[in-house]
C-alpha cells in the first residue's frame, strides 16, 4: 500500500511523538533545513506544523503563518501553535528575546514592515515597480530574482499584505 492510499491524518499522527499536553510533541520524521518537519501530501513538500494546524484546527486564511509558542520548530502539539502575520511573529519574537529579533520602535511595534526596517532590502519606490511589474505580466519568480528576494515576498508586496502604506 502506497503513501498516497494512507489518510493524511493518519499518516501525520504516525510521525508526532505525543506526549503531555503542555508538552512539546516532536516531529519524528524528516526536517527542513531550519529543524521544521517536513510532510509530503501529493507532490509537494510541506512544513508539517501547517498540516498539522489544517488536519486537526481547521483552515489557515492567506497571508497567515502557523507560530510556535514554544520557539521549537519541530513541535506539533495544536496548543503550542497560534495564527499571526509576519509582524505579529516579528513581535512574539522580539518580545521573547530570540536571536535575529528586528529593532523596534518606541510604541513597541517591531520594525518588519516598510522601509523603517533596517533589514529592509526594498524602497517604497521598489515596491511600487514590482506591483506595476507584476500587474504587466511578469512572473514573480523573475520579480524575485530581480529584487534578491523571495516569490513569497512578492506575492505579498503585490496582495498589499506587506508595504501596504505603499499606493
Amino acid at each position: 500500500m502506497g503513501r498516497a492510499a494512507i489518510d493524511p491524518l493518519i499518516r501525520y499522527q504516525q510521525k508526532v511523538d505525543r506526549r503531555g499536553t503542555s508538552e512539546c510533541w516532536p516531529w519524528t520524521a524528516a526536517r527542513f533545513e531550519k529543524g521544521y518537519g517536513a510532510f509530503r501530501l501529493g507532490e509537494k513538500q510541506k512544513k508539517a506544523h501547517r498540516v498539522g494546524y489544517e488536519l486537526l484546527v481547521g483552515p489557515i486564511p492567506d497571508g497567515l503563518l502557523v507560530c510556535h509558542t514554544c520557539d521549537n520548530p519541530p513541535c506539533q502539539n495544536p496548543a503550542h501553535w497560534f495564527l499571526g502575520t509576519i509582524s505579529d511573529n516579528a513581535v512574539d519574537r522580539e518580545r521573547k528575546g530570540r536571536a535575529g529579533a528586528r529593532a523596534s520602535f518606541p510604541d513597541g511595534h517591531a520594525a518588519s514592515l516598510g522601509a523603517r526596517n533596517a533589514m529592509a532590502k526594498l524602497t517604497e519606490k521598489d515596491v511600487r515597480v514590482i506591483r506595476a511589474l507584476r500587474r504587466a505580466g511578469r512572473s514573480q519568480k523573475s520579480i524575485a530574482a530581480q529584487y534578491g528576494i523571495t516569490r513569497p515576498n512578492v506575492s505579498l508586496i503585490v496582495n498589499r499584505k506587506t508595504w501596504s502604506h505603499v499606493p
